[in-house]
């Protein structure tokens, strides 16, 4: 089994995450958003913070 650095884990998940991808031109859309949603497969929501605004 080989080992990761954590430099190397690091890299990895933000890759993952779509953050090597480059960012969009003009203004985000939907689209852009749902893209985002499907490749991390989830949504948080904070309830705190959306209870309180």
């Amino acid at each position: 089994m080989r080992s990761l650095s954590g430099t190397e884990a690091r890299r990895i998940a933000l890759w993952a995450q779509g953050f090597a991808d480059p960012a969009p031109k003009g203004p985000v859309t939907v689209q852009h958003f749902k893209r985002v949603i499907k490749r991390l497969g989830l949504l948080q929501l904070d309830s705190v913070q959306a209870v309180c605004r």
